[in-house]
């Protein structure tokens, strides 16, 4: 009988954005892409990098390229998963941690580079576990967020066009709906200037990152200050009345 040949040492990268909207704009494709490769290459030089991805959202495991990923994992050979956040694979905590185990019994490595997270360490394990409740914990709260926003439009009335306002856009009835790679941008410029980061700046990390706003183009001081501005006033009207987002004006 013949030797079956041993699966070749590879290194999976995993792309993922939640819409065909998003895999053109916000973080990108090529944004995760161009982070991944490079920790591939200084973490394991030399080695087969595969690469998958998706469109779509990370509710449940369906998705063509997850699908791949697993497959790929369990023919054996594969060092390392990387993502650029644990929230491209998972915002379940219950499928999250599955996943977690069945690479740790495969002695498969997750890194998640956006938060530095590597579990071959102990504490990496743990922070990744961590932040899976997290994530759980804020894709619950969007979807009670959007719940309010719909109950709250259909009170007032509220269907009118309008340019919608970053971190929202506005669904086939009218109703605001949050968009959540806009509000994790809103979330990392929120941080940035609680650092102290300038306008200027922040605007280019922003355009670094790969996030854009609602009309396109890039970043600048004055158009950053405007959409922060108002998204935080946006925010804080829900933190106020329980009601995201109000009317398009």
């Amino acid at each position: 009988m013949g030797r079956s040949e041993t699966p070749s040492k590879r290194v999976i990268v995993y792309l993922r954005v939640s819409s065909h909207e998003q895999g053109r704009s916000g973080f990108s494709l090529e944004a995760q892409r161009s982070q991944l490769h490079h920790v591939a290459a200084a973490y394991w030089p030399g080695a087969e990098v595969q690469e998958f991805s998706d469109v779509q959202s990370a509710r449940g495991f369906k998705r063509p390229g997850w699908v791949a990923v697993m497959e790929s994992i369990r023919a054996g050979g594969v060092l390392a998963v990387l993502v650029v956040d644990l929230d491209r694979f998972a915002r379940n905590l219950r499928d999250g941690i599955s996943v977690l185990e069945e690479l740790q019994r495969r002695n498969v490595v997750l890194i998640a580079g956006g938060q530095g997270i590597d579990t071959r360490t102990a504490a990496g394990g743990l922070v990744a576990n961590l932040l899976l409740s997290v994530g759980e914990f804020e894709s619950r709260a969007i979807g009670e967020r959007v719940k309010r926003v719909h109950q709250w439009r259909r009170v007032q009335g509220k269907k009118g066009p309008g340019l919608r306002p970053w971190g929202w856009t506005v669904g086939e009835d009218g109703n605001l709906e949050v968009e959540p790679v806009e509000q994790r941008a809103i979330s990392f410029a929120m941080a940035q200037r609680a650092k102290g980061v300038s306008f200027s700046r922040l605007a280019a990390l922003m355009n670094e990152a790969g996030f854009v706003p609602v009309g396109g183009g890039n970043w600048n001081r004055g158009s950053l200050h405007s959409a922060l501005a108002n998204a935080s006033r946006r925010l804080e009207e829900e933190s106020l009345k329980g009601a995201p987002g109000g009317s398009l004006q």
